[in-house]
């Protein structure tokens, strides 16, 4: 399973990550979306909106994600997630995963 963050803030020295897809409500009406899809080779992330969304770059310039891979079988098997997939902090302690390696491109 292909899970995907974007980084939304930071709080005091702790990254605040939110899981894509997203919609985000801009004040003046408009949307926008992060979405993703993926084969078994690479994952690719757009952004669309509800209007030219290359006026608005603070929204796709020196954004920051993460792409986390985790077993499908477990959602597969009908039960409740073992973890809220949406918090990413919970994902990579559920999984042990050191996120002090991520790999960067």
């Amino acid at each position: 399973m292909v899970l995907v963050y974007r980084l939304k803030d930071l709080s005091g020295s702790n990254n605040v990550w939110e899981q894509i897809p997203k919609t985000i409500y801009l004040n003046n009406g408009n949307e926008l979306d992060y979405d993703f899809d993926f084969t078994k080779n690479d994952v690719q992330i757009y952004i669309g909106g509800t209007y030219d969304v290359t006026t608005t770059p603070i929204y796709y310039n020196n954004q920051k994600f993460r792409i986390v891979l985790v077993p499908a079988d477990i959602v597969n098997k009908g039960a409740q997630a073992p973890v809220d997939y949406s918090d990413y902090n919970a994902v990579i302690k559920y999984f042990k995963i050191n996120d002090s390696k991520v790999t960067k491109y």
